[in-house]
C-alpha cells in the first residue's frame, strides 16, 4: 500500500507580500466567490484525468455565470484582486487532488471551498480544516452551493477569515527561517 505525500506549495515572500496586500478584510469584499483556473475543453494541458471534469463544470455552469456576485473563468491579470475581493475561493482539484489555490486563500483571506473528494488537506493535526474551509462533494449542483454560501452570517464569515489568518503560518515557509 502507498500513498501520495502532500507537500503545500512553497510560495515567495514577495508573492505572499503581494496576496496579503489586496486582501480586504471580509465584510468589505464584493464578490461571494471566486476561480480563475486553467482548462481546455479539447486537450487539457494534463491530458485524459477524471479530476478535470471537477474544473469543466465549474467553468462551464450557467447558472454561476449568471451570477453578478461570482467571477469564474481562465486565468485573469487582476486574479489577486479578484481573490482578495471574494469571501470564497473555489479549489477545484488540479492535476492530482490538490492545487495552489487552497495555499493561496491563506494569505488572501478568502475561504476556500474544497471541490475535490480526494483531497486529504496537510497538517490536519494543528490546523482544524471544518473551522476555515468548506469541503463540498462535488455534484455539478452548483445552485445548491452558492446558496449554501450565500447563507453565511457576517459574524461567521469574519470568524473563519479571522481563524484562516491565524493558520497561515503553516504554509509560510519563510517564517521562522534563516534568524527571522
Amino acid at each position: 500500500v502507498w500513498k501520495d505525500v502532500l507537500i503545500p506549495a512553497y510560495q515567495p515572500p514577495e508573492r505572499i507580500k503581494a496576496m496579503k496586500s489586496f486582501a480586504l478584510p471580509i465584510l468589505e469584499r464584493e464578490l461571494l466567490m471566486t476561480f480563475r483556473g486553467h482548462w481546455n475543453e479539447t486537450t487539457w494541458q494534463y491530458g485524459e484525468t477524471r479530476l478535470k471534469n471537477v474544473r469543466y463544470k465549474l467553468m462551464n455552469s450557467k447558472f454561476l455565470q449568471r451570477q453578478q456576485d461570482v467571477s469564474i473563468g481562465r486565468p485573469a491579470h487582476g486574479f489577486m484582486q479578484l481573490m482578495g475581493n471574494s469571501k470564497f475561493c473555489i479549489v477545484p482539484a488540479g492535476l492530482t487532488a490538490w492545487t495552489v489555490h487552497l495555499y493561496e486563500s491563506f494569505f488572501m483571506g478568502c475561504i476556500p471551498v474544497i471541490l475535490s473528494d480526494e483531497l486529504i488537506p496537510p497538517f490536519d493535526e494543528f490546523v482544524n480544516w471544518e473551522e476555515i474551509s468548506i469541503k463540498y462533494k462535488d455534484t455539478g449542483d452548483y445552485e445548491k452551493l452558492y446558496k449554501r454560501l450565500k447563507s453565511f452570517s457576517d459574524e461567521k464569515l469574519f470568524e473563519m477569515q479571522k481563524k484562516l489568518y491565524s493558520y497561515s503560518c503553516w504554509f509560510d515557509y519563510e517564517l521562522g527561517w534563516g534568524g527571522r
